[in-house]
């Protein structure tokens, strides 16, 4: 080789060397970003979900409540109409005591379905150990949800057990939020704590 072409070669180098160590730590520099972007991504997409998922149960709670209450007020006025009267409400309005019985078993049927609704959210959550899973179990499968009360008495008892499982269904849900909230902010109290 030749002087100039070593004298050449060593200006390139002295040029193009920075050059080509600048360009490789932007990249790696690039690659660490476009790392720490991807993970923040997905932590935040991560988080979203879970403020949705909250937001869903906090909504569905809410929603219980309501039907708890409106439940619980509208089967308290039968519960004082029919009550007061006791066996001669079977006497004297027979038509209607026929047409609330059959409301109340339909009302119990779509009780059920939100027994199955509450029951697959605590599986979700993975509460299938839970003594709250255990009980809707049992409601689930009680035969007697479909039957039309026969009794004035039966008729009674079953609005004030639909009014307690409306109830139940709601602490149900509560538990299920609180299981979700703790898997949402776990990850965070754990980093903290460290």
């Amino acid at each position: 080789m030749s002087p100039a072409t070593i004298q050449l070669l060593s200006d390139a180098l002295k040029i193009l060397g920075p050059a080509i160590i600048a360009a490789l730590a932007t990249y790696k520099g690039a690659q660490l970003y476009l790392k720490a972007k991807v993970s923040e991504l997905a932590s935040a997409g991560e988080l979203r979900a879970r403020e949705n998922l909250f937001t869903y149960y906090k909504d569905r709670l809410e929603y219980l409540w309501a039907a708890a209450k409106d439940a619980g007020v509208g089967i308290g006025k039968l519960y004082a109409i029919i009550g007061t009267q006791g066996d001669e409400a079977e006497k004297a309005e027979p038509a209607a005591l026929n047409e609330l019985r059959g409301f109340v078993s339909v009302l119990s049927t779509l009780l059920m379905q939100e027994v199955g609704i509450t029951r697959a959210e605590l599986q979700q959550a993975q509460l299938e150990d839970s003594p709250q899973f255990r009980r809707l179990q049992e409601l689930a499968a009680q035969p007697d949800h479909q039957e039309q009360p026969k009794t004035t008495k039966a008729l009674l008892d079953r609005l004030a057990a639909i009014v307690e499982t409306y109830s139940f269904l709601c602490h149900c849900t509560q538990v299920v939020l609180e299981s979700r909230m703790k898997e949402l902010w776990d990850p965070y109290l754990s980093r903290r704590s460290k």
